[in-house]
């Protein structure tokens, strides 16, 4: 659960993906959740990104649990790569609010990614809306998840004018 506002906010903290397995499909945890935007819309963050140097991309989709609702990724978008590592977020919109899960990843050879890091892309993407209000939450997820330190807690991003 995650305060926001004055109002709590029950959701996962970790996105999932489906895996088709017949006769049982099954979801399976993904990514931490570590970037929440406030007074946001895809439109508006997608904007932001890609005025920074961002792509709109594609990947496998994801859920994320929030209020009872199972919300799929509307957006996926990917910064550039940089020795052949790239940044990359899903986005999940509720409301008034944009759920973000956050991660440097590598491209392995014969395709695919490697994760390399959840801090250093989180602070890359609050980088590019250092001009808005953001503060840090409590711990919500744990502290090396999947093997890679993790802070554990959510960039609370606000987009409403200063």
């Amino acid at each position: 659960m995650l305060n926001i506002e004055e109002s709590d906010i029950l959701f996962s903290p970790y996105t999932v993906w489906r895996e088709e397995s017949l006769p049982f499909p099954k979801e399976r945890i993904t990514d931490p959740v570590n970037i929440v935007f406030v007074h946001a819309t895809v439109g508006k963050i997608g904007t932001r990104l890609q005025e920074n140097g961002w792509t709109r991309t594609s990947g496998t989709p994801q859920f994320l649990y929030i209020a009872n609702e199972r919300v799929k990724t509307s957006a996926q978008f990917a910064y550039p790569d940089i020795q052949n590592s790239r940044f990359h977020v899903r986005l999940f919109p509720y409301k008034h609010f944009v759920f973000g899960a956050v991660h440097l990843e590598k491209n392995k050879e014969g395709g695919g990614h490697a994760l390399v890091s959840w801090e250093e892309a989180e602070q890359f993407l609050a980088d590019m809306f250092a001009d808005f209000a953001q503060q840090k939450s409590g711990r919500v997820t744990e502290i090396n998840f999947r093997n890679i330190n993790n802070d554990g807690k959510i960039t609370l991003i606000d987009l409403a004018p200063l």
